[in-house]
């Protein structure tokens, strides 16, 4: 069994920390309101899937009347990976599971490393890419490789965006 570590937020020290199993907690701490003190006990966050499509979890963060909404995936490795390198500003999955925030299941990556991810896993994903957003199939015949970015392209989506742009210039 793998220990857990706690490190703090990135940005939000004093107020949540996350570990390196994908779990987020608020700090133990004292605030003032209306001139009387409250103390907030530590605590697990509620994690909340984004979207039942993408499985990523994000969390809500708060501090001093102000909210923000973030991906656990970010927080994770940016607390054990540190900062997003140059050119690689994707948190990328290593299993492409969009629910495992685990800090040895993540890394820094780019659209195209982002890419090779789901091709190598495509056999291990529950539910395989099999249609673009529109629901056009990815098959032979209607699939683009972009050569420059190593993207998967719906052909037909990629003409009728074409012929838009055409009509615009």
């Amino acid at each position: 069994m793998t220990d857990e570590e706690w490190r703090p937020v990135v940005n939000w020290g004093g107020y949540y920390e996350v570990s390196n199993l994908g779990r987020v907690r608020s700090q133990a701490r004292f605030f003032f309101r209306k001139g009387h003190k409250i103390s907030v006990r530590e605590r697990l966050m509620k994690l909340n899937p984004l979207t039942k499509r993408s499985g990523h979890i994000m969390v809500g963060l708060h501090r001093d009347g102000v909210s923000e909404t973030r991906y656990v995936h970010r927080l994770v490795c940016e607390a054990f990976h540190g900062p997003a390198p140059e050119g690689k500003p994707l948190v990328l999955h290593w299993d492409d599971d969009p629910s495992n925030n685990r800090a040895g299941n993540l890394r820094w990556g780019d659209a195209a490393e982002n890419m090779e991810d789901q091709l190598r896993n495509k056999k291990s994903r529950s539910e395989p890419l099999t249609h673009c957003p529109r629901d056009h199939p990815y098959d032979e015949g209607n699939t683009y490789i972009n050569p420059r970015t190593k993207t998967r392209i719906c052909r037909e989506c990629r003409r009728s965006s074409q012929r838009a742009r055409r009509k615009e210039g």
